[in-house]
């Protein structure tokens, strides 16, 4: 049985690479780890149980899924 993963149990956390890591509140493991924000990360928003929008001091927004939409 396969534990479903969702962005309500989680907490994220940025490094100095601006990285974003995701972890399970439930499990405490590291689920996700996103790279690509350029700038230092100013925004994150919880658009759904799947996706995250983050946003950056150069003004770019990044949406991100955490699982395949079927």
């Amino acid at each position: 049985n396969e534990e479903k993963f969702s962005l309500n149990s989680c907490i994220v956390w940025n490094n100095e690479n601006n990285d974003i890591a995701i972890f399970n509140t439930d499990s405490k493991a590291k689920e996700f780890v996103l790279i690509g924000q350029k700038s230092t990360l100013n925004t994150i928003v919880f658009y759904d149980e799947n996706t995250l929008i983050s946003a950056s001091d150069d003004k770019y927004i990044m949406f991100w899924k955490t699982k395949e939409s079927k």
